[in-house]
């Protein structure tokens, strides 16, 4: 029988430390089609040559640092899934690269290699996504079928989600038609971000509803594991990059405390801060600031979410404020199902979520989690 060979994605290494790039390439060689460069001038020359759905790059280069390379490749190279590899603990290499748009995520040295890995094959799952618009709507399409065919006796959130997705459904549908009539249009580009903003919007829908389902299963365990908080809110300022470059936002963190851990599941205590996060941006002025502040004391541990107070309704405030109190479920209904499911994740885990007006007239979304016994 003919053996079937994987196909090996490419990826860049970037480093002036010639040791590291021979170990970086003993490590992945075996699963990617691996490229090393001494230099960000190399680098560059290998990336005009070579289509890399993946670049790592380190930060410390004598000619130029990881950062400087990185928003030259962003300019020239936005679809490239860009890393960067730096061996400071500080936080502001990481704020300037999410500010400037300019990394999918970074590694601290020394590398752990299956940490990389992981990450590696999510960033993947986001390459082909994008560059694939058929089969971004086959995948579309498939997630809508299985959503429609769940046993409805399973969860009461269906409804409301299945009558939230025609509209990105719908929208998907006219933007495909007009791109068999424009198929060689010069604004053909223009269109695919409708499309990426749809199947996103079907994607959010679709978790929240699965994921509500999961939580109010009584037969279902929920999963503790030790997490740092500091750690989690670093992922959820990655992953909403794109909106806060969009709104051209920069990230102020105040943190006054240091390794503190939360107990419960990453996953989904990543998502809620995101998903606040996401909330808030609204309600930042142009060119203002996210604000997020770390805190504790002697029983939990606080993450303050803080924007500007901007766009804010009677209306908005007043189910916010109910919801988060009460968590009841009408409050959610013009609050979205991603905001219901927020508040059943921090329900579940034993912690608290608030909404506080500041006397500067900010609101202040406010995370309590309790310090996990030793």
């Amino acid at each position: 029988m003919e053996k079937v060979v994987q196909e090996k994605y490419k990826i860049l290494y970037v480093d002036d430390n010639e040791t590291n790039l021979i170990l970086f390439k003993a490590t992945f060689q075996d699963t990617y089609d691996v490229y090393i460069a001494g230099s960000a001038k190399q680098g560059l020359e290998l990336l005009k040559e070579h289509k890399f759905p993946l670049l790592v790059t380190d930060q410390q280069m004598p000619e130029m640092t990881g950062t400087d390379f990185l928003e030259i490749v962003a300019k020239k190279y936005p679809e490239v899934m860009r890393f960067i590899l730096t061996a400071y603990s500080s936080f502001d290499i990481l704020v300037e690269a999410i500010n400037k748009g300019l990394i999918y995520g970074f590694f601290n040295k020394p590398f752990k290699a299956a940490e990389m890995k992981a990450s590696f094959e999510k960033a993947l799952e986001v390459y082909f996504l994008r560059e694939s618009n058929r089969n971004m709507i086959s995948a579309l399409e498939k997630a809508n079928n299985e959503l429609l065919n769940i046993d409805k006796s399973r969860t009461k959130y269906l409804k409301e989600t299945t009558d939230q997705i025609k509209k990105p459904i719908n929208k998907i549908m006219s933007t495909v038609h007009m791109l068999k009539d424009r198929i060689d249009s010069k604004d053909l580009n223009e269109l695919i971000p409708y499309l990426d903003s749809a199947v996103a919007k079907l994607e959010s829908f679709s978790f929240a509803s699965e994921q509500l389902s999961i939580l109010n299963d009584d037969s279902r365990q929920l999963k503790f594991e030790n997490i740092s908080i500091k750690e989690l809110v670093e992922i959820s300022i990655i992953e909403n990059r794109p909106a806060l470059k969009e709104n051209d936002l920069k990230i102020n963190l105040e943190e006054q405390l240091i390794n503190f851990t939360i107990s419960g599941d990453y996953n989904l205590f990543t998502y809620c801060i995101s998903r606040i996060i996401l909330n808030t941006i609204p309600h930042i002025e142009n060119q203002g600031s996210l604000i997020i502040k770390l805190y504790n004391d002697d029983k939990n541990i606080f993450c303050e979410i803080k924007d500007s107070g901007e766009n804010y309704t009677e209306k908005e405030v007043e189910d916010l404020t109910h919801l988060y109190k009460e968590k009841s479920e009408q409050s959610s209904m013009n609050l979205g199902i991603e905001t219901l499911l927020v508040v059943n994740i921090i329900t579940a885990y034993k912690s608290e979520i608030s909404l506080k007006k500041n006397n500067d007239k900010s609101y202040s979304t406010i995370l309590s989690f309790p310090i996990p016994e030793v």
